[in-house]
């Protein structure tokens, strides 16, 4: 009895594991749109190390984008600018 109802069961279930759904490939990303040479150049990441003020030892690393470097760049010339025009002399109309 006990042989019967272990050969039952195994006839049950093989049926049930062949009809299991096959795995599913996972899907691959969307190929992002083709980059121009001038943007793969711009979103290239560029560290840069600077020595922190009034240490010997300390030093500072900062990673930014090509193009946040620019942005750094212009900002920095910006404020300086502004610094020297408010700065000045400028001759009275006396």
């Amino acid at each position: 009895m006990i042989k019967l109802l272990s050969a039952l069961s195994l006839m049950l279930a093989v049926p049930a594991v062949a009809q299991e759904a096959p795995p599913v490939a996972p899907v691959a990303p969307a190929a992002p749109a083709a980059l121009t040479p001038a943007e793969v150049y711009k979103s290239q990441v560029v560290c840069k190390t600077e020595q922190e003020t009034g240490s010997l030892v300390k030093k500072h690393k900062t990673c930014l984008t090509r193009k946040q470097w620019a942005y750094v760049n212009d900002q920095h010339e910006s404020y300086a600018r502004k610094m020297v025009d408010d700065n000045t002399s400028h001759p009275s109309g006396n």
